[in-house]
This record gives C-alpha cells, sequence and structure tokens, in this order.
C-alpha cells in the first residue's frame, strides 16, 4: 500500500481520534519505520494498524474505514485538481465515473510502478453510476465512505445500493451511486450525451408503434440546445413520429434508453425537433434496441481475457444480447465490466453477402463489456454490451430482426 495511505491515515487519527498516541499505535500494530510518500509498504500493516485502532476506540473495522473513506476524500481532490486530472465543471457522477483514470494520472505520474486497484466504473445514466472494486483487501467500506466524502465535497445528495453479490470470498465490492434527486431520474444532459453521439459520427436509433407494430429506424444529430434535439431521418420515419407525437430513442454509449416529444417535422428538410428528452421506462425505453429472441436454440460463443465461454443465446440486437451458459461455468460477478468477444451462427435464410466474390458469412461477431451477471436455476444469465460491431455483424442482425419479423407477420396479420 501507499505511502501517502499511511500518512493519511495518521492525519485522520490525529484529527477524529485526538486521544489516541499514533506512535503507540505503531507500536502495537508492530510498525518499526517511518512512513514517507515515496514508498510502498505492505498491506498487512495497514489491517494490523486498523486493527489495534479497532481496540482502542471499541468500534467496527467497516465503521472506521467508512469515516476514513470520507475523511480521504477533500486532499484526493484537492491533488486531482492541482495535477489536471478532474475537470472543473465534474460532479461526483463524473468523478466516480473517471475514478480508474484519476488514480492513474494523480499517482502514477510520480509512481510509475504504482499497481492501481481493480476498479471498474460504468456510468448508467446521467444520475448513476456502477462501480465494481476487485480487492482481497476487503476494502468495500472505504469505498462507500469516499461516496459520502464526495457528497460532502459536492453538497449533493448521494445514495447507495448494493447489489447481492455471489462472491464468498469478499473480494468483490459492487455498489450502485446514484444521486437522491427526484428531478434528475429522468434527466438526460442533452449536450453532454448528443455531442458524444455527434463525434463519433453514430446513429441514433428510434422506436415508435404503428398499430402496434414496432417501427424503428436511424437519424443524425443536426444540432442540439439544453432542453431541444434536431436529427435528420428518412420520410417515412419522420412520418410515423409526426403522426405519434413522440419516439423512444437509443444511442450507443448508454445503457437506458429515452423519450421524446416529436415538437416539430418538416418533410422538406428532413429534420424534426424533439423536446422533452428524458429517460423512459418499458421494455423499449429501457433497451438500446429491440432485442429479437430466436425461434430455436443458437449457440453462442464468448471469450475474456483468454478464457472461452459457451452459451445459448437468449436475445440479439445490434448493440447487445443476453446469453444463458452451464452451471459450472467459471464466470462470476468478478468479471464484470470487463472486455470480451462474442460470435455466433445466426439462423438466416437470406444472409448478405460478405465480399465481393459473392461469398455468405452467417457469423456474428463482435466486441463488447460483460454488463451484468445472474445466477439462476439452469445457470448463468449474462447480458453483454456491444462496444464495436463491424458492418457485415450489423447487417447480419439486421437481416435475423428482418427475418424475424417475417416470421411472426402472418400471426399479426391474423390478430389484425
Amino acid at each position: 500500500m501507499h505511502g501517502i495511505i499511511f500518512l493519511a491515515l495518521e492525519e485522520f487519527i490525529e484529527e477524529i481520534f485526538p486521544e489516541v498516541n499514533w506512535e503507540e499505535l505503531e507500536m502495537s500494530a508492530g510498525c518499526v519505520e517511518a512512513f514517507s510518500p515515496d514508498r510502498f509498504f505492505d498491506d498487512a500493516l495497514f489491517d494490523a494498524m486498523l486493527d489495534a485502532l479497532c481496540k482502542l476506540e471499541n468500534a467496527s473495522r467497516d465503521d472506521l474505514l467508512e469515516q476514513f473513506g470520507e475523511f480521504l476524500v477533500p486532499g484526493l481532490m484537492e491533488m486531482a485538481s492541482a495535477m489536471g486530472v478532474i475537470k472543473p465543471e465534474w460532479r461526483s457522477m463524473d468523478v466516480l465515473e473517471n475514478v480508474k483514470a484519476i488514480i492513474h494520472g494523480s499517482i502514477r505520474q510520480q509512481f510509475p510502478d504504482f499497481v492501481p486497484p481493480d476498479i471498474r466504473t460504468l456510468r448508467l445514466k446521467h444520475s448513476e453510476v456502477a462501480i465494481a472494486y476487485i480487492s482481497a483487501r476487503r476494502l468495500c467500506p472505504l469505498v462507500r465512505g469516499v461516496v459520502r466524502g464526495l457528497a460532502s465535497h459536492f453538497v449533493e445528495r448521494l445514495k447507495i445500493w448494493e447489489p447481492p453479490v455471489a462472491d464468498v470470498s469478499g473480494r468483490l465490492c459492487r455498489i450502485n451511486v446514484f444521486i437522491d434527486d427526484p428531478t434528475l431520474t429522468r434527466f438526460v444532459d442533452v449536450p453532454r450525451e448528443f455531442e458524444l453521439v455527434r463525434s463519433r459520427g453514430e446513429d441514433i436509433r428510434f422506436f415508435n408503434t404503428v398499430q402496434g407494430v414496432p417501427f424503428e429506424g436511424v437519424g443524425r444529430v443536426v444540432e442540439f440546445s439544453e432542453q431541444e434535439l434536431t436529427v435528420q431521418a428518412g420520410r417515412d420515419l419522420l412520418s410515423v413520429m409526426r403522426r405519434e407525437g413522440k419516439t423512444h430513442m437509443s444511442v450507443g454509449h448508454m445503457n437506458v434508453g429515452m423519450s421524446a416529444n416529436v415538437h416539430r417535422v418538416d418533410n422538406s428538410r428532413g429534420m424534426a425537433l424533439l423536446n422533452g428528452i428524458r429517460l423512459a421506462d418499458g421494455a423499449v425505453g429501457m433497451r438500446q434496441e429491440m432485442r429479437v429472441e430466436p425461434a430455436l436454440p443458437v449457440r453462442a460463443h464468448f471469450q475474456i481475457e483468454g478464457r472461452k465461454f459457451q452459451g445459448v443465446l437468449v436475445n440479439i440486437s445490434s448493440s447487445g444480447a443476453s446469453l444463458e451458459i452451464p452451471p459450472d461455468s467459471k464466470l462470476g460477478q468478478e468479471d464484470l465490466f470487463l472486455d470480451l468477444v462474442m460470435g455466433c451462427l445466426l439462423p438466416l435464410r437470406n444472409p448478405p453477402k460478405s465480399n465481393k466474390r459473392g461469398a455468405q458469412d452467417q457469423y456474428f461477431i463482435a466486441d463488447g463489456n460483460l454488463l451484468s451477471v445472474e445466477r439462476r436455476k439452469k445457470g448463468w444469465n449474462i447480458r453483454v454490451v456491444f462496444a464495436h460491431v463491424e458492418p457485415h455483424a450489423l447487417q447480419l442482425v439486421a437481416r435475423f430482426i428482418e427475418e424475424r419479423r417475417e416470421d411472426v407477420e402472418p400471426y399479426l396479420n391474423s390478430a389484425i
């Protein structure tokens, strides 16, 4: 553990527990050398000092760690700001989203040999960040304390939800942090989200219903303000949007969908002005894309850090997939948010051509991220969010969805 942590622990004890003698605490913990900010020390020494403090104060380890985490925040924020690794306009969610980069930037600049903690974060929406922290030190209370410290620093009401985990070793700390403000529950930071879409040259996916039948299309960002978004889209999509007066949207980097009011449609220019943009509920709104289930079992394969797994495809879209994998698979929640590569042979009646010679390739493959791992009766259920999908793979998914719709058209027609 870095010497800075021990020096911070000394400051913490002097300020919070002035009755405790630091030198005596060091002796009771078996410490025989002075701490310095340019060295690393054994993790066991930190645990010994913490245990000694617990005995002196008749306090629990978790409570002291949480207090210590909260105490650390002002100093960490000051150091990170001075080193330019956080932006002046950032708030608590931005800091949590970029915490690993902040640690890298503020400590590894001075100490190249520093091995950062295995902490992974995923921005679920404007007001929520998911955190997975893997550590044999069992420092989850410290993370909770840091969250409390950020809440005080930014004068924000933050809440923590800890999803149940199946890790019996205690190494995994899994928490979701969200801003406890009803006005932000459905808030969408329009400039932030759609500037990212525009800078990447990505499409927005739109979802509407025509007489109860899903209707999808794509559009491009033209311009935006704090409250409004102008998009360019095809004539058919614009006509549906105008008739419905609303639409659902998804973008590649967000794990939840959005809804919006269609304020005005200009067919001559191929544009629509949207407002009232907010996070959406429901099966459509909470998914980036319409996910389609195979009619028959489809075998799928994926690889994480050199480890290979296989399972059955539950559903798939151009932005993600869900799989069921066997109960004996050595996969768990410690693998959350890790990069992976997934592939499967999609059952297509008429697959698109994959090269100039006219060859047909039905094998779908994409890079992604492991979003969730849940234990089920028959095994594990995992959700994958795709990060990069090649054009041919996108064609395969589009054709698969099209053919699945053709499969259900007779039912839809008879129902109508």
